[in-house]
């Protein structure tokens, strides 16, 4: 019964979803000219971005490239990782996705190995490398640890009470403690932190906003945040799904990755994957400890090792 339920699901779903999706067609796409490429991106969000949606990012860098080219208009979707999956299925699908870790097992069949000499940290780089080049990060955000002013330790890591928020990706791998207490959304474990559950916030750049504007409002007291060096696995990617535009996809990715792309970024939050600074501002720090090298989870780890590694690691509870 449940088979059939759920086949029933997948071959009615689309006819639901689909029209929700396509209901907000850009009204440029409307004017194109006759002989211009139409390209389709797909936006997964799979971790909590920075201070605005990477979509509407993409969507003005896409406005940007047609601007340039006269001739490719991209068109994005932002899409949850269900209806994402339930599109695919139905044999529905575009010339490129952007994704974060956690996507990477429904996306992998999709994607065409990339030919083109992208030019980014190759720490970052090594994200997207499955037997060739499948994806290509174009933004990056990181792990800190977060306290109120009054704690004491010297090291925010040493403390004997972190928490921790869980989504697609593995936060633990940041720092080595054996007492975190996870179980949480990441805006749960932000959430039970202001309420004083635990001393210190395994956190990252959305937090960080969210905290800094707490402060700001005079909501909270001073936070004191710990930025982790190491390691991140909150890299969104791009992958390209189309051998018959490809040649424009890659285009785009280059434009994606220029420093005029790249340093935009700092108007949603997110961390540049060009050795290059971007911020001024309160980023700053944070910004510094981002551009040390990184070691990084592979974007194409299944669900089943990426749930292995967070049960086998630091729950304190």
């Amino acid at each position: 019964m449940f088979l059939l339920c759920a086949s029933v699901f997948l071959f009615v779903s689309p006819y639901f979803i689909l029209p929700r999706i396509y209901a907000g067609t850009a009204n440029w796409i409307d004017t194109a000219p006759p002989n211009a490429t139409i390209l389709e991106l797909w936006e997964i969000d799979t971790f909590e971005g920075g201070s605005a949606s990477r979509a509407k990012f993409l969507e003005r860098r896409a406005y940007a490239f047609q601007k340039e080219t006269f001739s490719a208009y991209i068109l994005v979707r932002q899409l949850s990782l269900t209806q994402a999956k339930i599109m695919l299925s139905s044999g529905t699908k575009p010339d490129m996705i952007s994704f974060g870790i956690g996507a990477g097992e429904l996306v992998k069949p999709f994607c065409f190995e990339l030919e083109t000499d992208f030019s980014l940290r190759a720490d970052l780089m090594q994200c997207g490398l499955v037997d060739g080049l499948l994806a290509v990060p174009w933004c990056v955000g990181g792990y800190c640890l977060c306290a109120g002013c009054d704690y004491e330790e010297p090291s925010l890591a040493k403390s004997s009470s972190i928490g921790v928020g869980l989504a697609s990706n593995v936060p633990m791998l940041a720092i080595e403690n054996s007492a975190l207490k996870a179980g949480y959304t990441q805006f749960e474990a932000y959430e039970a932190f202001l309420r004083g559950d635990f001393e210190v916030l395994l956190g990252t750049q959305r937090d960080f906003y969210r905290l800094n504007r707490k402060v700001e409002s005079g909501v909270t007291g001073p936070v004191k945040f710990e930025f982790l060096e190491g390691y991140t696995d909150l890299e969104q990617v791009i992958s390209v799904c189309t051998q018959e535009n490809k040649t424009v996809c890659e285009a785009f990715i280059q434009f994606l990755l220029a420093p005029v792309s790249q340093s935009k970024l700092c108007d949603i939050g997110l961390f540049s994957v060009l050795n290059i600074p971007i911020y001024d501002n309160d980023y700053k720090d944070f910004e510094t400890s981002m551009l040390k090298p990184k070691k990084t989870l592979n974007v194409f780890t299944t669900k089943t090792n990426i749930d292995s590694m967070q049960q086998g690691m630091g729950n304190g509870d």
